[in-house]
């Protein structure tokens, strides 16, 4: 699959989960599958939003908190802040976090990859 697709498609998703109000880390799997049913049209949707939830619990429960900060920065908001390219956020990003580019690029990389594979159940 095209990088630049699986971003556009990982950013609506991430906008469609805060929109939603997945993001608080006190529900419970029950609820959160109450609202992505309540959302969803079709079953791609739905499989996107539950890859993003699950994305975040997995790297809250590996202790990847930068990676998560900077996914979060730079996927929200970044449709309207910056349209389809992300190369600003990534700058903004870096110096926020006191590295260079290709760190922030890596990092996004590794959740990126993480997000497919949660995606197409692997």
């Amino acid at each position: 699959m095209n990088n630049m697709t699986s971003r556009r498609r990982l950013a609506r998703t991430f906008e469609k989960y805060i929109r939603l109000g997945l993001y608080d880390p006190s529900l419970d799997v029950f609820t959160v599958c109450q609202r992505i049913k309540m959302s969803c049209a079709n079953a791609d949707s739905a499989r996107d939003l539950f890859a993003v939830w699950e994305l975040i619990r997995l790297l809250r429960a590996e202790g990847k908190r930068e990676e998560l900060m900077i996914f979060c920065e730079i996927y929200r908001g970044t449709a309207r802040k910056y349209g389809r390219n992300i190369k600003d956020a990534v700058i903004a990003s870096s110096m926020r976090h006191f590295c260079d580019e290709r760190t922030v690029y890596r990092k996004l990389s590794y959740v990126e990859k993480r997000y497919e594979q949660l995606r197409r159940g692997i």
